[in-house]
């Protein structure tokens, strides 16, 4: 056999491969079937169970009723989620309060405002996220962080 049929070959067995694979898709080069997207701009933002609002939704809703700045100002150490006149705050769940303190403190220096850091609890992460903003407070309060339960000011399900 010479190497131009081996090539011929291979390149056959490649492609009838490839189409094989494809059939459950719908045929050779047509790929995996898409399922239809949902319509409206708040679709798929929340999980099947309805349970879980996007941390987008926070922001947006935690910034329109309270801290009215601007979002995403990007510095040289990262992305500040809100800056207003006063402070550089971070939105997010109460499960990473942490990483949430470290950066509002990082992102404050870098431009010579307060830290402030604004927490939301999901309502699937209710029973957790109680215990899990007192220790929010107690660790904001020994860092001199401005910090804000976003649920406070906005209920769940005005972001659905």
């Amino acid at each position: 056999m010479t190497t131009e049929v081996k090539i011929a070959l291979i390149v056959g067995l490649v492609l009838v491969s490839a189409s094989l694979f494809m059939l459950p898709y719908g045929g050779m080069m047509k790929g995996p079937k898409e399922e239809p997207r949902k319509q409206g701009f708040w679709s798929g933002l929340f999980s099947d169970d309805g349970q879980k609002a996007s941390e987008f939704d926070w922001k947006m809703a935690f910034n329109e009723k309270v801290a009215d700045g601007r979002m995403g100002i990007t510095v040289r150490s990262g992305t500040v989620d809100i800056v207003n006149d006063d402070y550089a705050i971070e939105v997010t769940s109460v499960t990473r309060y942490e990483r949430a303190v470290a950066s509002a403190i990082k992102f404050a220096h870098a431009l010579s405002k307060e830290p402030a850091v604004a927490l939301y609890i999901n309502p699937v992460d209710a029973q957790d996220g109680k215990k899990l903003y007192r220790e929010a407070r107690k660790y904001c309060r020994e860092r001199n962080v401005k910090l804000w339960l976003v649920n406070d000011y906005v209920e769940f399900e005005e972001l659905k």
